[in-house]
């Protein structure tokens, strides 16, 4: 997996192989795009961790809205 960093204003591409790094990785673009992800458009997945994550996102989200209703 390439990976692209700036030293001394020169971009520079490092080859990274390590499995753990390419996780963390995955893993961080996954949360990054769950939340780019609308809630009104979230369905159960099969997924139990990704389920979990998208219900406290419903969660969250409307007791924002009824916070937000009850301050108007």
């Amino acid at each position: 997996m390439p990976s692209f960093l700036q030293i001394d204003g020169i971009w520079r591409t490092e080859i990274v192989r390590d499995p753990a790094v390419i996780t963390a990785y995955a893993r961080s673009r996954q949360l990054l795009e769950e939340e780019a992800t609308n809630a009104d458009t979230l369905a159960p997945t099969g997924d139990a961790d990704k389920d979990m994550r998208a219900k406290k996102r419903c969660v969250k989200n409307q007791t924002i809205l009824i916070f937000l209703m009850v301050a108007c």
